[in-house]
């Protein structure tokens, strides 16, 4: 076959380095929307979130099922991440044509084996996953115990000789934001013998989530790199960003102050022998949801009204305006 190239270019397959294509892949194994793009590799399982392992008891919420889930958990603001699995499978099975008929790393792999995928998959195993199945569905915010310690490495271990290529972290995201430094550094060690890698969603907003931590977004780059040292682990930071807030919205000349401070952090921890890399969102909307209608950004009040309208009907009382706009500035407002 002979292409007209002229005035386009040849490359390899570009590497999408952040993906969440490990849930949706079961549902698009042409993966469609990355190939045509030009990228014929993802990594995946990223934010401490991935489809494997799974319990016989529960199920964890994943990213691509967030549509889904209030059909599962009817919810205003935060949906309880983990239901019985039963529960959970009677709405996402039919919903998104697939059976999830496994429960090991090695399983999961296998069905995308046997099911054929047209991209390649840099697998990781999710620290929340492994989390949520390991500590039980409540009180989550505490320190693990020695067995659940035991059983999250026994998971780790599993996975790594089933063909991951290492953990990722979601330190804003329960169950992986309730984790303290000490015990990603016990999980992360574990990877060493692996030639592995560490990939961290880094606490950003950990307030927000009501987690005790973090006052500053550079505590966390901070913690990631510090991690990255102390295990010796390659470790990438996903979606690095200024560590440093300036408020109101600064000139230009500021936020380039604010993004070279940030990476003067990154560097000494390099010159210190960690070994650090990061990646970028390439978009405007710093996340991975499109949210096509302003409203949207409203649901749980939307919700509240009793619809759009009445919504819309209540924000022209002044004393609901007011009272609307202190609680979505609050912490506890921030959904």
């Amino acid at each position: 076959m002979v292409i007209e190239g002229a005035g386009l270019t040849v490359t390899p397959g570009f590497i999408d380095a952040h993906s969440h294509g490990d849930g949706t892949i079961l549902l698009y194994p042409n993966a469609e929307s990355a190939v045509r793009q030009g990228i014929t590799t993802f990594v995946g399982g990223q934010c401490g979130d991935s489809p494997a392992p799974r319990s016989d008891k529960y199920y964890m919420r994943h990213f691509w099922g967030y549509d889904a889930w209030y059909e599962i958990d009817h919810h205003t603001f935060y949906a309880d991440f983990v239901q019985p699995k039963q529960k959970a499978l009677e709405v996402l099975e039919p919903r998104y044509n697939v059976k999830f008929d496994f429960f090991t790393f090695d399983g999961y792999l296998s069905k995308l084996e046997n099911m054929g995928i047209s991209a390649n998959f840099v697998p990781l195993l999710g620290h929340g996953t492994i989390r949520a199945y390991s500590m039980g569905p409540k009180d989550a915010n505490r320190i693990p115990s020695a067995d659940e310690m035991k059983q999250m490495k026994a998971y780790l271990k599993d996975a790594m000789e089933s063909g991951a290529w290492g953990i990722s972290t979601g330190l804003d995201y329960v169950p992986s934001a309730y984790a303290k430094t000490p015990e990603i550094v016990e999980l992360v060690r574990e990877l060493k013998p692996y030639d592995a890698y560490y990939n961290t969603h880094w606490s950003k907003t950990g307030l927000r989530m009501k987690v005790p931590g973090h006052h500053y977004a550079i505590d966390g780059i901070r913690e990631a790199c510090e991690i990255g040292l102390q295990t010796g682990v390659k470790t990438q930071l996903s979606h690095l960003s200024s560590g440093y807030s300036i408020t109101p919205m600064p000139d230009p000349e500021l936020d380039a102050a604010a993004a070279r401070a940030t990476l003067r952090v990154f560097d000494a921890y390099r010159e210190q022998g960690a070994q650090l890399a990061f990646d970028v969102i390439p978009n405007t909307s710093g996340g991975f949801q499109c949210i096509p209608y302003l409203v949207m950004y409203f649901v749980p009040w939307v919700r509240m009204s009793g619809g759009v309208e009445h919504f819309i009907e209540n924000l022209q009382s002044f004393d609901y305006r007011e009272e609307f706009h202190e609680y979505i500035m609050s912490a506890s407002g921030t959904w």
